[in-house]
């Protein structure tokens, strides 16, 4: 565990926020640069992935608050327990009883298909994850907010992991694609597999 600041009458703030993604680090680094601008906070933090549970030394860590992205229901189920303010800085877990501060899905769909109106694509694409609720929002508003009809795919999550070998429906729907094309991708990971299928179809 890395404790940020000195002690001191600072609110101690608990951040159960990976590090292996960028979103998360970004977090982080904003969190840190508003902690430094208030010297309000005392924050803790533990690096970490976004799938993993609640590090050892938070059940026992003790503070005043927690800004965490529940990735989990079994996440969410520990954060109900503790007795401080809890803030939510993912929002998939749609049972989770905390604030919610997130992106705006429509918003960031609403951009990505002026981006490509602006370049006179007439041909769309959306690469989403399934089952992923701020996905289905990215999709919804792209498709809501493009001036053509959009051809959706949406695959696991656990089809990030197969980069060396992209997902052979990936791989069909490319193909399929009337050409050009503009794709919006549903996270920067995302965007990666799909980079991996178009080196393989050689697009």
């Amino acid at each position: 565990m890395e404790e940020i600041s000195p002690p001191s009458n600072r609110k101690r703030v608990a951040l159960l926020v990976e590090t292996s993604l960028s979103s998360g680090r970004e977090i982080l680094r904003g969190i840190a640069r508003h902690a430094r601008e208030t010297d309000r906070w005392l924050l803790s933090h533990a690096a970490g992935g976004l799938m993993d549970q609640a590090p050892e030394w938070f059940r026992t860590w003790e503070g005043d608050g927690v800004i965490a992205r529940i990735q989990s229901p079994d996440l969410a189920s520990v954060l109900r327990e503790i007795e401080v303010p809890v803030i939510d800085v993912l929002g998939v877990v749609e049972e989770a009883p905390f604030p919610l501060v997130h992106v705006d899905d429509q918003l960031i769909a609403e951009e990505a298909a002026r981006h490509f109106a602006e370049r006179d694509f007439r041909h769309f694409g959306f690469f989403g994850i399934a089952g992923e609720n701020w996905s289905e929002r990215r999709r919804d508003g792209f498709c809501g907010a493009c001036s053509g009809p959009v051809s959706v795919l949406e695959l696991p999550r656990e089809a990030e992991v197969h980069l060396e070998s992209p997902d052979d429906r990936l791989r069909s729907w490319l193909r399929s694609l009337p050409k050009p094309v503009g794709v919006l991708v549903a996270s920067d990971q995302r965007g990666l597999v799909l980079l991996e299928a178009c080196r393989a179809e050689g697009l």
